[in-house]
């Protein structure tokens, strides 16, 4: 998966998600989308609002992810967004 921050232009962090087709059907691509959702509403956010950080995050997919078990995700994306933030510092 890609990782971007941007900061944020209101005072809370916002969470978006990408989600390629790469040769699935909507069904997969919708369950994909709605796991990288959970885990940016369930650690990523609270993650940054406890650091005080307003910021952006974009995840935009790879075609791996499909394949890819809910805790693997979630520590991909936890580990990219912070290694991002400690380096925005």
């Amino acid at each position: 998966m890609d990782v971007f921050l941007a900061p944020s232009p209101v005072p809370f962090s916002r969470f978006g998600v990408i989600t390629a087709k790469h040769g699935k059907g909507s069904v997969e691509r919708n369950t994909l989308k709605r796991r990288v959702r959970e885990i940016g509403r369930r650690s990523i956010l609270p993650a940054l609002a406890k650091r005080g950080q307003s910021v952006d995050v974009l995840v935009r997919t790879r075609g791996a992810a499909y394949g890819a078990m809910f805790a693997v995700l979630e520590e991909e994306v936890g580990k990219a967004v912070e290694e991002l933030c400690s380096d925005a510092r």
